[in-house]
């Protein structure tokens, strides 16, 4: 008593330095969220969109706001979890209010340390080797910082793979767009 809160956890300092070679894959986070509601009507979407992260460096997966873009993309996620060897990682931008601090929140969703001046070059040091599907979820208020720090993650790491959800497309030549749509409905006599 009288004494206040005592922090007893362990701290992990992990810091990845140019260059960044000392990546272990258990050392990346998914951040997904543990319990990932049933997608419902979307296998064919799902699909879709699995054929084109196969095929494309970065695809946006784009639509109306509460369509089912972050569900669809989290189940891509979940099923590919093992199908690169640094895994998965989920961020979620919507709470990101500063452009400047998206570096920093990709390092800290990835479980990395950006150490230097430039945090955009210092994230692209840090990611350029690694083998990874990285989703940016949410980032119709930061299209113009996510479509140049997108261009620079695509052109250093030739492994990465990244889906950006959004309202809109970020409009680079590198970037497939996946316009989501509502779902249908079934037919009238399916009854």
């Amino acid at each position: 008593p009288g004494r206040g809160y005592c922090f007893t956890g362990r701290v992990e300092d992990r810091v990845l330095d140019a260059p960044a070679t000392a990546v272990v894959a258990a050392d990346l986070q998914t951040r997904l969220p543990r319990v990932i509601p049933a997608l419902l009507g979307r296998a064919s979407d799902l699909a879709t969109l699995g054929a084109l992260v196969d095929a494309h460096a970065l695809v946006s997966v784009t639509g109306a706001g509460g369509i089912g873009k972050s569900l669809l993309v989290q189940h891509l996620l979940d099923a590919r979890r093992r199908a690169h060897p640094h895994g998965v990682c989920w961020v979620e931008l919507a709470s990101v209010g500063d452009a400047s601090a998206l570096p920093a929140t990709i390092a800290e969703a990835l479980g990395v340390r950006l150490r230097g001046g430039d945090s955009l070059e210092a994230l692209a040091v840090a990611v350029g080797p690694l083998d990874v599907l990285l989703a940016l979820d949410n980032a119709e208020h930061l299209v113009d910082t996510v479509g140049r720090l997108a261009a620079r993650l695509v052109d250093v790491a030739p492994a990465m793979k990244l889906v950006v959800t959004s309202q809109i497309p970020l409009g680079l030549a590198a970037e497939r767009v996946m316009r989501l749509s509502t779902l249908d409905l079934p037919a009238a006599d399916a009854g």
